[in-house]
């Protein structure tokens, strides 16, 4: 049986258009948190006040400045002779932004002259800070950061959380069944 040019162009349209549909299918955002896992998923999130707290930002595609806001970690070495990898210096950040009158940003980093060289309650070691359109800067009080993997050679970084976020003003944001399971150095963007 032979098909004509005309068929061909009309199942080459079909398939486009079939394409097309697919690549407008937009990732929702999170109803649960993530698994407790320790492999280096990229995943994070948290309980805020009891409501769920889960890093989402949808990537247009057009803007390079936003590939990595919704989820993005350094993680690096602080010696500089390179003969240890050890103490680590990292960054976390993690966005949620649901709409443009519904972004929050959470934040993790070693301060200067502090290094994170094992597992365990490393809170004292870090500084937290909240950020949202309707909520203005939360920063830490005490609490559990415990990291519970660190494995430097698979460059992996897991760990639980929760503790009491305060603001200038007084205000607290309680943060519970935090968790979290990233590659060093990575970026998440939902599509």
């Amino acid at each position: 049986m032979h098909m004509k040019c005309g068929n061909y162009t009309y199942v080459l349209l079909f398939c486009i258009l079939l394409l097309g549909l697919q690549c407008r299918k937009h990732s929702e955002p999170p109803t649960a948190l993530p698994p407790i896992t320790q492999e280096g998923r990229n995943t994070f999130g948290f309980k805020m006040d009891g409501t769920l707290w889960v890093p989402y930002y949808r990537y247009n595609g057009y803007s390079q400045q936003h590939q990595c806001q919704e989820l993005s970690n350094t993680v690096f070495s602080r010696d500089t002779s390179n003969t240890n990898p050890l103490p680590l210096s990292i960054f976390f950040s993690a966005t949620r932004k649901i709409n443009e009158n519904d972004v929050s940003i959470f934040s993790i980093e070693t301060p200067m002259g502090k290094g994170i060289s094992g597992t365990g309650n490393k809170f004292d070691s870090l500084s937290f800070s909240f950020l949202s359109a309707h909520i203005y800067g939360y920063t830490h009080s005490s609490g559990l950061f415990e990291i519970t993997k660190l494995d430097t050679a698979n460059k992996i970084i897991a760990g639980v959380f929760e503790f009491t976020l305060y603001s200038s003003g007084g205000d607290s944001i309680r943060i519970t069944e935090g968790r979290f399971d990233l590659k060093f150095n990575a970026c998440k963007i939902s599509k």
